[in-house]
């Protein structure tokens, strides 16, 4: 707050405590203590005050609306937007700290957007309804013809890809020439 706006308040809660002591140092006592409190905070502050308190301080101001910021910032920190580089620490603490200081003074961050109940789309709608006639027996019959007997050279089974000398069980080699041969 600025002096004026300090003052004000000064003047709101002497009004309203007639009875209170007040002399030519308080107001500058005010403005001390109440310079980094927002005023809209400290008008709604002192105006819950007076309803139940019967002297009114600045220092009594400066707590209420401090629990009043944290009350807020309870209530919305999970709502803070992620910064968009989680890389940049500094810029995304500066972020942060901005935010918070957003909330305590009122603002309330925008919701998240909501995510689908299923993220990923449902896989079996892009498939054809139907398999294209003879297509799967079309593909079984698109096998090499030298996998359709044993290999002599690895021992690789009818069916399955020669491995190197048989001892590495199932790593891959090109076509044993023994399996080529008729």
């Amino acid at each position: 707050m600025n002096r004026e706006e300090v003052l004000g308040v000064a003047r709101l809660a002497r009004a309203a405590r007639p009875h209170q002591a007040w002399d030519d140092a308080t107001p500058d006592v005010w403005v001390k203590t109440l310079w980094d409190v927002r005023f809209v905070d400290a008008r709604d502050v002192l105006a819950e005050m007076v309803k139940t308190e019967a002297f009114i301080d600045a220092t009594a101001i400066r707590t209420r609306v401090q629990l009043v910021r944290e009350a807020r910032l309870a209530a919305h920190w999970k709502d803070i937007p992620p910064y968009h580089d989680p890389d940049d620490v500094a810029a995304a603490r500066a972020h942060d700290v901005a935010w918070r200081h957003r909330i305590g003074d009122g603002e309330v961050p925008p919701p998240a957007p909501e995510l689908p109940s299923h993220p990923l789309p449902d896989l079996r709608a892009l498939l054809p309804s139907k398999p294209a006639a003879g297509a799967a027996g079309r593909a079984r019959s698109i096998v090499n013809p030298a996998y359709k007997k044993p290999c002599s050279h690895c021992g690789a089974r009818a069916g399955e890809r020669c491995t190197r000398d048989g001892t590495d069980a199932g790593r891959m080699t090109r076509i044993h020439d023994a399996r080529l041969t008729p």
